[in-house]
């Protein structure tokens, strides 16, 4: 019987109906009551989510081996590395560091887990936060729209192969896309259940998304907000009564998420130091030059757009395919999905229009990361019955037609981007050496006569390649010298007349010479000035320090110094890697995300299908390895050492633990009702705050 003052109301989760004594038609929720046995509940969604994993990694690492690629891939890759290595030996919260602290743990802990270097997690973690992403996605739409494995594989593929973009080097980024559409699964289920704890688990993935990429929380408060919108209109459409359109344990995630966020930042942010561009963007702010950023902006649009406008084609072909929507699940659920994907829809467009305005919006960001443009084709294409009219039948055949030339069209966006190189880094690494035996703070110089259009990029990635290479303390000694050696030698910069040239040419020198009243090394790197290079071999007193790198005369460091000890001043970067790494080492690590984030999932979903375990679990194995590291980190505790195994052993062996302690305790149960002999749970609508009506029997 349904609690006392709350009439036959109940909550719904799946479409099977059963009619009672007295004509009231009960709304059913088709998942178990209890736990099913933990290796059965593995064995179903490994089985279901295997597969699909397997498929999205192979999607993307084939590349590595088949192009012969041997160092982390592109252009962001190179900035991670050094981020990272400073963090795992400094701390996080250390001078230039990053300011993405979640991401930067989970990357120092489980490079120390594996025993790998840091460049090989960098190399391979793209693809495994793609596959994160689609599994979340396809667990979303699972929660919110009903049961349905066509959709659940589809979904999850196009969701990490329209990622292509991002996964090149945006791992910062995927990390927040996976953790935060995990959070809006973890929501969708709070709102099918009278329990607590999803909406607490909610808030500790959303919490930790912001934390992995904190310039994304604001849009993450704009799409749940949307959700929020839709899901009170909803209900005051459906229910005229007095009962309160928002549910207040929403307020859970909210709170929880708030506290996570700001802890979090005050604890691991990185401190203040002087200035490290990481990226051209980086550059034309720091020397007032909007009109550049808005170019570069627009450039990379430009860039996306090919890959991304055969989506938005699809997208509008599902909708007029899905002439009729799902109604597997309860209003609430189908109305924060609707909400969110709308808003998601309308802060893309609206950042993508002020981009062509004329304002400095990452709207190009938005973009390659709108994740309703694959959402909706899954839903076209798996549509079914629900599509009536010609004009659906049409819409879906050109689309399950077009899909077959959407994947390959992903793919070859991801295979067009260029790799770093792999000269550039083993050269770096010998740098790295000569300036490990240096005195600390001697400054390191690399010249490069760099005229190109795209020249602040190149700076920042000339740099970005010695940051990578030498001992994390020596990072900020890194310096670049964009003119001609000839002219550094004069000790003057290089003007061309070009403004950005010339700003950025000026400023170098400006820094360089403040550091000159010591002795420094200066060096040419065929790689990046070949023209520079040959110059500097002509020149008497030039030495070669390694293949493809010439050290100036005059600019030879301090002579017979002796090693100064400690990793942080001595360990250089790993160099070029093998280009089949990828091919086992990404399967490992997600497999490791999954495993650290099974025991929670259990714990938050208990009655969740296989498939939402499944997809889920990657997300919630980063949150908990991600927000464990920066726990231990606050402690004094380096990543590097023996430390970075913690955050994984912590977080699953504690998890596993809390789970056996709730079912030994007799808590696997979802509160909740059912009928006698149907062995399908009852959700209660009324049994929590704010609880839904989502069927309601009629006499």
């Amino acid at each position: 019987m349904p609690p006392p003052g709350r009439g036959l109301d109940i909550r719904a989760s799946c479409a099977t109906d059963r009619r009672v004594p007295g004509g009231t038609v009960w709304r059913m929720a088709a998942g178990p009551e209890r736990f099913r046995p933990g290796l059965l509940a593995a064995a179903e969604s490994l089985g279901l989510a295997g597969p699909v994993a397997i498929a999205i990694l192979l999607f993307y690492v084939v590349l590595f081996p088949a192009r012969g690629i041997r160092v982390p891939g592109w252009s962001d890759a190179q900035t991670y590395i050094w981020w990272t290595r400073r963090a795992a030996t400094l701390g996080l919260s250390a001078f230039g560091t990053g300011v993405r602290p979640a991401t930067v743990a989970l990357l120092s802990s489980v490079a120390t887990l594996l025993h790998v270097p840091v460049e090989a997690v960098v190399e391979v973690v793209g693809p495994v936060f793609a596959a994160s992403v689609g599994l979340a996605t396809a667990a979303w739409t699972e929660s919110s729209l009903g049961p349905s494995r066509r959709r659940f594989v589809l979904s999850a593929f196009l969701t990490a192969t329209f990622l292509c973009l991002l996964v090149t080097s945006f791992y910062a980024t995927l990390a927040f896309v996976a953790l935060f559409v995990a959070g809006l699964a973890c929501l969708s289920e709070g709102l099918g259940s009278a329990r607590r704890v999803p909406f607490v688990a909610g808030g500790v993935l959303v919490g930790a998304a912001a934390l992995s990429h904190p310039i994304f929380a604001s849009f993450g408060a704009l799409v749940v907000l949307g959700g929020l919108a839709a899901m009170a209109w909803a209900r005051r459409a459906e229910d005229r009564s007095e009962r309160p359109a928002f549910d207040r344990r929403l307020l859970l995630t909210a709170v929880v998420g708030g506290v996570i966020i700001v802890s979090g930042l005050l604890v691991a942010r990185s401190a203040a130091g002087p200035t490290l561009d990481t990226s051209a963007d980086a550059v034309f702010r720091r020397l007032d030059l909007p009109s550049l950023l808005n170019r570069q902006f627009h450039d990379s649009l430009h860039f996306y757009l090919p890959a991304v406008w055969p989506s938005v084609a699809a997208a509008a072909l599902a909708v007029i395919a899905i002439r009729r929507l799902p109604r597997d699940t309860s209003v609430a659920r189908r109305a924060l999905f609707w909400g969110s994907v709308s808003a998601w829809l309308l802060v893309t467009a609206g950042t993508v229009a002020l981009l062509f305005a004329g304002l400095s919006v990452a709207g190009q960001r938005l973009a390659i990361m709108c994740l309703p443009l694959p959402i909706l084709a899954a839903l076209g294409a798996t549509a079914n019955g629900a599509s009536r009219g010609r004009a659906a039948a049409a819409a879906r055949l050109i689309l399950l037609a077009g899909l077959i030339f959407l994947v390959p069209r992903y793919w070859l966006s991801w295979a067009s981007q260029m790799p770093n190189s792999a000269d550039a880094v083993a050269g770096a690494r010998g740098v790295g050496l000569v300036l490990a035996r240096q005195p600390t703070g001697t400054p390191l110089i690399v010249v490069v006569d760099e005229r190109r259009v795209s020249l602040s990029f190149q700076f920042t990635r000339y740099a970005n390649y010695l940051r990578d290479a030498v001992p994390p303390a020596r990072v900020p000694d890194v310096f670049v010298f964009v003119g001609t050696v000839p002219d550094f030698l004069a000790g003057r910069p290089t003007i061309t007349g070009n403004t950005e040239h010339d700003r950025l040419a000026v400023d170098s020198w400006n820094r360089i010479r403040s550091e000159l009243d010591r002795p420094a090394l200066a060096v040419v790197f065929s790689s990046f000035d070949p023209e520079g290079y040959r110059q500097a071999l002509a020149l008497d007193g030039s030495r070669l320090l390694t293949p493809g790198v010439i050290g100036l005369p005059g600019f030879a460091g301090a002579p017979d110094v002796a090693d100064p000890g400690g990793s942080a001043l001595t360990e250089v970067g790993a160099g070029p890697l093998s280009p089949w790494l990828p091919m086992w080492l990404s399967p490992l690590l997600l497999i490791v995300l999954a495993v650290a984030g099974w025991p929670w999932v259990r714990l938050s979903l208990p009655s969740a299908s296989a498939a939402l375990l499944a997809g889920l679990a990657p997300a919630f194995g980063s949150a908990a390895i991600s927000l464990t590291a920066i726990a231990l980190d606050a402690l004094g505790l380096r990543l590097a050492g023996w430390a970075g195994h913690a955050p994984f052993v912590l977080a699953t062996s504690f998890g596993f633990l809390a789970l056996r302690v709730r079912r030994a305790s007799g808590g696997d149960e979802d509160r909740g009702g059912s009928l006698p002999g149907t062995g399908r749970n009852l959700e209660w609508a009324g049994a929590g705050p704010g609880g839904e009506r989502a069927a309601k029997g009629e006499r």
